[in-house]
């Protein structure tokens, strides 16, 4: 259990790697655990979906091996099922965050390795990042719900501005899906965001994907909707 009561939920550690997916296969397990979790997907979209990626030192490896890729390839897979325009706004963030690029199913063949580059490694502003997808969705949302699937390997700069940023955001149409990369302790205070107190309301989860390449897509997709289709979503359409 997490400090704060909820269930710490933690991907199943395979033997083996998990072979990388195509677009088609990840769009299929996305469907079907959108559907697991009560949201039945008709096309019309209607769902503003961004992605948050550490850009951290300590990512440096995550990104040599593919599995920063690996989770834009299963965002963007996501974002096609839900959101109407059909692509990701991206945001890095370190010591600061970039502007957001947009991933689409026509450039996402190594978007990672060309876009990560022009920015440098940095710590882990996540208050910083909370922040900015926030002005961003208000700006360019058009009032739709927005998921945020943000994922990080660390703690962050300031774990009291990190818990401030994201109760100011909780009356907002946003939620934040959290995904930690590598040992529990590095990431448990992503469990205890996901549990905050003084929320307008709970704009958050966390999921623990221990070895990004032992963690099967279907587990990924799980742990980031289960809270935002059978919670979230209903509270604010």
């Amino acid at each position: 259990m997490s400090l704060f009561g909820k269930k710490t939920i933690t991907a199943p550690v395979q033997d083996t790697p998990v072979p990388k997916a195509s677009l088609v296969s990840l769009r299929k397990e996305a469907a079907v655990s959108l559907k697991k979790h009560g949201l039945e997907v008709d096309g019309s979209g209607g769902v503003a979906v961004y992605l948050v990626l550490d850009h951290s030192a300590s990512m440096q490896g995550y990104y040599r091996n593919g599995d920063v890729q690996r989770i834009t390839d299963q965002v963007l897979a996501l974002t096609i099922e839900i959101d109407k325009d059909g692509d990701v706004p991206v945001f890095y963030y370190g010591w600061d965050v970039s502007k957001p690029e947009s991933v689409t199913p026509a450039n996402y063949a190594g978007f990672v390795d060309r876009t990560h580059k022009q920015h440098r490694w940095g710590s882990t502003n996540t208050a910083g990042a909370i922040r900015a997808v926030a002005e961003y969705h208000e700006k360019h949302g058009n009032g739709d719900p927005g998921l945020v699937v943000f994922q990080t390997d660390g703690v962050p700069d300031s774990r009291p501005e990190a818990r401030q940023a994201l109760k100011n955001v909780s009356g907002d149409k946003l939620f934040y899906a959290f995904v930690g990369y590598g040992p529990k302790r590095n990431v448990e205070f992503l469990f205890e965001l996901d549990g905050i107190e003084g929320r307008v309301r709970d704009n958050a989860s966390a999921f623990h994907a221990v070895d990004p390449q032992r963690t099967k897509d279907s587990d990924l997709y799980d742990g980031v909707l289960k809270e935002f289709t059978g919670e979230w979503l209903p509270q604010v359409l």
